[in-house]
């Protein structure tokens, strides 16, 4: 069984039955992700529908997913409060901390092939990816093609 790892924000519940609940959450969801049920680079739905689906509250549902987003064996990547199915061969830990998960889901979704700013945010779910853009291009990550719209691409990371 995965060793699941915690932080500030989700540390062990205070209260025991809260704990279980929490726990058994995070459990279902792993479970779901295993069988295939949340399929890899799918998106989890809401913690509403996510509740609804594995028979959770609303709060354990976010709970749980929270403590599978943490830590060396997670299997999710939290996106602003989206939370991402990621393999971890897919998504290597030194890639997210030296060029930024962003880069990674770009990198998974278009490879070498031009991409638009529409194009990435709805593969992540962000609102507006100019910023990690921009960063990326500052950072000889991305090149930007000048056009309506911009296109971009990525370069090989050093």
């Amino acid at each position: 069984a995965p060793i699941w790892y915690v932080t500030a924000y989700d540390n062990p519940r205070r209260d025991p039955r809260e704990e279980e609940l929490v726990s058994d959450a995070a459990q279902k969801i792993a479970q779901g992700v295993q069988s295939g049920d949340f399929p890899p680079w799918s998106f989890l739905p809401t913690t509403k529908l996510l509740g609804q689906r594995l028979n959770l509250s609303i709060k354990a549902a976010d709970l749980g997913r929270r403590r599978l987003s943490v830590g060396d064996d997670a299997i999710l990547s939290s996106f602003w409060h989206h939370f991402l199915v990621v393999p971890k061969a897919d998504f290597p830990e030194a890639d997210c901390h030296r060029y930024g998960e962003m880069y990674v889901v770009a990198r998974h979704h278009f490879g070498s092939d031009d991409f638009t700013v529409d194009q990435l945010s709805e593969r992540s779910r962000r609102s507006s990816v100019w910023k990690q853009l921009a960063s990326m291009e500052e950072n000889g990550l991305v090149i930007r093609t000048p056009g309506r719209p911009s296109r971009f691409r990525l370069m090989a990371a050093a």
